[in-house]
């Protein structure tokens, strides 16, 4: 019982972390997701827009072959750089 709830405060842990620990990069020719378990890279021509839901931002594929990039706001340091950077790139699907 004790072992099963240590693993169960590592996984708690390392969920955490993964939330704080993520990076978006604007490259010139793509947005690049990181986190601990993943790296998703998607080209602005496979973009259609984003949306911005509560507090999670949510960057929306053209095809349904890739998958949407969704990002926790309250994670990321600089969130308003990274939505005036989407605002000049692409569309707002909110409206």
């Amino acid at each position: 019982m004790v072992l099963l709830a240590i693993v169960i405060i590592v996984l708690a842990l390392v969920l955490l972390i993964n939330v704080f620990v993520r990076r978006v990069i604007f490259t010139n020719d793509s947005i690049i997701s990181r986190n601990i378990f993943s790296t998703q890279k998607l080209a602005y021509c496979e973009i259609k827009g984003y949306r911005i839901n509560n507090s999670m931002l949510y960057i929306i594929t053209n095809s349904s072959e890739k998958k949407q990039i969704a990002i926790n706001l309250f994670s990321l340091e600089r969130a308003n750089n990274l939505i005036r950077s989407l605002e000049v790139r692409f569309t707002n699907l909110d409206f």
